[in-house]
């Protein structure tokens, strides 16, 4: 038995269907995709689409389909539960991103054109064998698929470590596959025939957005900010020590000055690096890393002399820790993402 699913996207009362009598339908000739599951997972509900007197449910080949008896739900929100979960594929490193962002858009504008104001999507599922369409199955069908979108959040995290699975044995094409976006079949995804075909240049699905705020590692977050406090509490006894040296008739207080404006110098690069580095600057991690570096070395340097206390040993164990939290795997992941996302460091 195969299954043939369909998307329609429509405005109208949900209880009463559809304010249009002709629909176009999007289809998936291979089951039912994860993101058509994810585009009705929000206010899920059972409907019927193509059963109001004189309307009309058109196929992606222009031919009159039978009512579909499926899953309706928001299409903006299911959109943005969409834009949520492919954020979270790039930020794991699962797919490539520019590839990833031109299937989903390809979907999108497939779906509902170039500007639509469309409030509800439908998803309905046909179930064929060799004796035909078997009107009873898609209801049937449609029902164990809301149970599914009722509860997306577990379905789209058995999906994620599918996901993980196939990207650790290096098998790309099934990992498409299971998401819902293999090309390469009879398209997986048909563009449908529109009364006023679209305009050329149809804009593509924004990329899913950047939100350092949420998908920072913690780690980085707390060092950037023991860094942002340390300097700034540096920064005022440089200038302290610089004001002192001013008003000084010392031989010395020159020097002292000298000293206090290179410290300061330093303390405000430091400040400007870590709220560089929260905002996901891979070149300012890295500069920074070099900086905490030259601190271990002197540390290090101080200690062999025998000219260190317990304070240069104390300052050398939270360097080396910076430097562990900076290049976790959950940092590096953090950075390669926003790198990917800014098109640089």
């Amino acid at each position: 038995m195969t299954e043939h699913s369909y998307l329609v996207t429509w405005n109208g009362d949900p209880a009463a269907g559809p304010d249009r009598s002709v629909m176009r339908a999007l289809k998936s000739a291979d089951g039912v995709p994860l993101v058509f599951k994810i585009l009705v997972s929000q206010d899920p509900a059972l409907t019927e689409v193509g059963t109001a007197p004189g309307s009309q449910l058109i196929s992606p080949t222009g031919t009159l389909m039978r009512p579909l008896v499926g899953v309706t739900g928001s299409l903006g929100a299911g959109r943005a539960k969409l834009v949520k979960f492919l954020d979270a594929l790039v930020w794991r490193g699962l797919f490539n991103t520019e590839e990833l962002n031109r299937r989903s858009a390809d979907l999108m504008t497939a779906l509902t054109g170039p500007a639509s104001e469309d409030e509800w999507v439908t998803l309905g599922i046909d179930s064929a064998s060799g004796a035909g369409i078997n009107p009873l199955v898609g209801r049937e069908a449609a029902q164990a698929v809301l149970s599914e979108v009722a509860d997306i959040d577990s379905t789209i995290s058995r999906a994620m470590s599918e996901l993980v699975r196939l990207k650790a044995d290096g098998r790309a094409e099934q990992m498409w596959e299971t998401l819902g976006l293999a090309k390469g079949r009879q398209p997986v995804f048909q563009r449908p025939e529109y009364e006023n075909p679209p305009p050329s240049g149809v804009p593509a699905a924004p990329k899913p957005p950047l939100n350092p705020a949420v998908v920072r590692p913690g780690g980085v977050t707390a060092v950037c900010v023991i860094s942002i406090v340390a300097g700034s509490l540096g920064a005022l006894g440089s200038l302290a020590v610089i004001g002192l040296a001013g008003s000084s008739t010392s031989p010395v207080a020159g020097t002292a000055g000298g000293l206090g404006f290179l410290m300061l110098v330093i303390f405000v690069l430091n400040i400007f690096l870590a709220a560089m580095v929260l905002r996901g600057s891979s070149t300012a991690r890295r500069v920074f890393a070099i900086l905490v570096g030259i601190g271990i070395g002197v540390d290090v340097l101080s200690l062999v002399m025998g000219q260190g206390s317990i304070g240069t040993f104390i300052n050398l164990i939270l360097s080396v820790v910076y430097l562990v939290v900076l290049y976790s795997e959950s940092a590096n992941e953090y950075f390669a993402y926003v790198a990917s996302q800014r098109g640089g460091g």
